[in-house]
C-alpha cells in the first residue's frame, strides 16, 4: 500500500514538473516574441519619412433604424492613404445609435503614425467609450505585409518598414506597448447625416473631425 503512496506521489510530482517546465519555455518565448516584434517596430522608425499634417478618413453617416434586434446607425467610412488618395470603403451597419472610430498612434524619438484601427456602436451619447466588438481595420490597409497608408510614391521598404510598426500599434500580435502607443478616440456622436466629415491628423500628431 505504501508503495503505491509513493508511485503515486513520484506521479503527481512528474507531471507538475512538467507542467511547470512547460509554461517557464511558454513564457520564455512569449518574452523572446515580445523583444523580436518591439525590436523590429523601433528599427522600423528609422526607414519612414516624418508623418504630415493630412486627412486620413472620411466618414458620412447615413442614419439610424430600428428593429426587433435593436437599432443600428449605418455609415460609410473612407480610409486615406498620405496623398489623401481613397484605398478603402467600409459600408455598413453597426449595433446602436451612434458611432465612434479608434486610432492607435505609435511615437518613437521625433516621429509618429496613427492607424485607424476600430469603428464601433454605442447607444447613448455620453456613454463611455473603450467598448468591444466592432469593426477592425487593420486588415484594410495592411497587404501581403505592407501598409498601404504610404502613398503610392512610397518604396517598399517604406511600406513595409510601416507594416511593422501598424502591426504593433494594433495590437495584431499579443505583446505589450512599452507606451509607445497611444489610444485616440474620435466620437461621432454629433455628426449630422448625409453630411460627410474629414478626420484630419494635425501637425502636432493630434486628430480633429471637420465638416466638409
Amino acid at each position: 500500500m505504501e508503495e503505491v503512496k509513493n508511485q503515486t506521489a513520484k506521479n503527481r510530482f512528474f507531471i507538475f514538473s512538467t507542467l511547470l517546465n512547460f509554461l517557464s519555455v511558454v513564457f520564455v518565448l512569449y518574452i523572446l516574441f515580445n523583444f523580436v516584434v518591439i525590436v523590429r517596430c523601433i528599427s522600423s522608425f528609422k526607414y519612414l519619412p516624418p508623418a504630415t499634417a493630412k486627412e486620413c478618413l472620411r466618414i458620412k453617416i447615413y442614419g439610424s433604424s430600428s428593429s426587433s434586434d435593436g437599432n443600428t446607425v449605418s455609415a460609410t467610412f473612407s480610409i486615406l492613404d498620405s496623398n489623401e488618395n481613397e484605398i478603402a470603403v467600409i459600408e455598413r451597419s453597426w449595433k446602436g445609435n451612434y458611432l465612434c472610430v479608434e486610432f492607435e498612434k505609435a511615437s518613437y524619438k521625433n516621429k509618429s503614425y496613427i492607424f485607424p484601427s476600430r469603428i464601433y456602436g454605442k447607444d447613448r451619447i455620453f456613454e463611455e467609450s473603450g467598448k468591444k466588438g466592432g469593426t477592425s481595420l487593420e486588415k484594410y490597409f495592411d497587404d501581403d505585409a505592407q501598409c498601404m497608408l504610404l502613398g503610392s510614391d512610397s518604396t517598399y521598404k517604406e511600406r513595409t518598414s510601416l507594416y511593422n510598426v501598424a502591426i504593433f500599434a494594433t495590437h495584431k500580435y499579443p505583446v505589450w506597448n512599452f507606451s509607445l502607443t497611444q489610444k485616440m478616440t474620435v466620437d461621432l456622436s454629433l455628426c449630422k447625416t448625409d453630411v460627410y466629415y474629414s478626420v484630419i491628423q494635425n501637425e502636432n500628431g493630434g486628430l480633429e473631425l471637420h465638416e466638409l
